[in-house]
């Protein structure tokens, strides 16, 4: 019994390990942008505050909070957003020559989020998702 609570650790510990693994691999796997859609994979980054999960990204060019569409599931996240101007890469030698006007990401959240009390605000071009978590316990009134 007492070294149970050591097996429990060590498995967490795995499925953290786990978990982070394959959100390195998601990110880096995924090119930065997709040349037939003409859409740009912004920069974005998110944290579990245990209560919340916070989404924060960078959406330089949208100059409009109407051009900004936020939409998912409690597992799942997609932000789409419309650029002021075209974004060019015609001086660099690369695949993605053309204009790209707008960014699409689709993330998988770290844990079941309540939509329906979700609140995001854009400012300074920077769009602020706070996605509070499904509570996964309930309590029993014992008479």
């Amino acid at each position: 019994m007492s070294e149970e609570w050591f097996f429990e650790y060590i498995r967490r510990i795995r499925r953290e390990m786990e978990e982070l693994l394959a959100e390195v691999e998601e990110r880096f796997t995924k090119p930065l942008l997709d040349y037939e859609s003409r859409c740009l994979l912004p920069l974005y980054e998110v944290h579990d505050l245990g209560d919340e999960i916070v989404v924060r990204v960078d959406l330089p060019g949208v100059r409009r909070v109407e051009d900004i569409t936020v939409r998912g599931t409690e597992n799942r996240l997609l932000i789409e957003a419309k650029m002021a101007r075209s974004v060019s890469f015609e001086g660099l030698v690369t695949y993605a020559q053309g204009k790209y006007n707008y960014y699409r990401l689709e993330l998988t959240l770290p844990a079941p989020v309540d939509y329906k009390k979700a609140k995001a605000l854009f400012r300074g071009g920077v769009l602020e998702i706070h996605l509070p978590k499904k509570l996964k316990f309930f309590k029993v009134k014992v008479e």
